[in-house]
This record gives C-alpha cells, sequence and structure tokens, in this order.
C-alpha cells in the first residue's frame, strides 16, 4: 500500500511537470507574437489568470504581458497603469530568481522596448548575466530551441559589441551541432 502511495505521488508530480512545461512552451510562443502585436499579450494573461499558477518565470510571463498591453492602451493613465503592473511583477519574478536566464530575457526584452522617461532600464546588467548564464549553462535550459530565440534577439536588440555578439554566435554554433 505505501508503494502505491508513492507511486500516485510520483505519477501528480510528474503530470504537473508536462503540464507547467506545455504551458511554458504556450507562453514563449505567444511571447514572440505578441512581440509582433502587443495585443496579442492579452492571451498570456488569460493562460496565467486560468491556471492560477505562481512561479516566478510564468510570473515574469505575466508582467512582460501587462507591460506589453501599454501599447494597446488609448488613455495615457491606462497606458502607465499597464506598464506599472508588469514592471512590478517582472521586478517579484527577477527577486525570487535573480539568476534565472528567462526572466532576465524578458525584462532585458521589455526594457530595450521602454521609453528612457520611464526610468526602466537595467540592461547592462541583464545583459551581463544574460551572456554569462548562456556562455555557462546553455545545456542546462530545457528548450533549446527558445533559447536560440533568446540569442537571436539579444544579438538584433543592437546591445551587444562585437565581442559579444561572437560568443554568442559561438554557443548557437555548439547547439546547432548537438
Amino acid at each position: 500500500m505505501k508503494n502505491q502511495i508513492i507511486l500516485l505521488l510520483l505519477l501528480l508530480i510528474h503530470t504537473s511537470l508536462i503540464a507547467q512545461e506545455e504551458q511554458l512552451y504556450l507562453l514563449r510562443n505567444l511571447f514572440f507574437q505578441a512581440g509582433k502585436n502587443p495585443c496579442k499579450a492579452e492571451e498570456i494573461i488569460k493562460i496565467v489568470e486560468k491556471k492560477k499558477q505562481t512561479s516566478p518565470v510564468i510570473l515574469g510571463y505575466q508582467g512582460t504581458a501587462y507591460t506589453m498591453l501599454a501599447d494597446c492602451k488609448i488613455s495615457p493613465f491606462a497606458k502607465y497603469a499597464s506598464f506599472q503592473t508588469g514592471r512590478d511583477l517582472i521586478e517579484n519574478a527577477l527577486l525570487m530568481q535573480p539568476d534565472n536566464l528567462e526572466i532576465r530575457f524578458l525584462r532585458f526584452s521589455v526594457q530595450t522596448h521602454t521609453p528612457a522617461f520611464l526610468n526602466y532600464n537595467n540592461i547592462e546588467e541583464d545583459k551581463k548575466i544574460l551572456l554569462d548564464l548562456i556562455e555557462k549553462d546553455y545545456m542546462q535550459f530545457p528548450d533549446l530551441v527558445f533559447l536560440r530565440k533568446i540569442m537571436y534577439t539579444l544579438i538584433e536588440s543592437g546591445r551587444l559589441n562585437q565581442f559579444e555578439q561572437q560568443e554568442i554566435i559561438k554557443v548557437l554554433h555548439l547547439i546547432s551541432s548537438k
């Protein structure tokens, strides 16, 4: 009987982990779609609020979605409120997991598209941490396709110097050869 309970618990944990990975896969894809159409970020918020999961990465996606939705608001007050909500969620996610590559990338992406007058800029800090994490731990990231998208986005951001771009390209080649 004891073994059956342990087996049942392991099965439940495994099922929960698979469901969370599926949700992350969906959120990652929606994130890039929302980059082209910020109003698509509403779908991210709906998914996150429906599932009521509070992992730091999911919180980061929720925050990123709110910052993107600011572009879809008409009123300057509504734009600012949406941005503030998103910024606070992203910062809370980073407080929980400061060395999480995905959350750092989300904040970097938001900040590279944020007007300077909003005074939300940790781009250099995030860039340094992202480059370190990619170079040292790239094989630990569970979704190499998404990691490639992160690296291409970093290169296309215009925020990397030539040496940093070359380092990212080396890692891209290493991943492609695996």
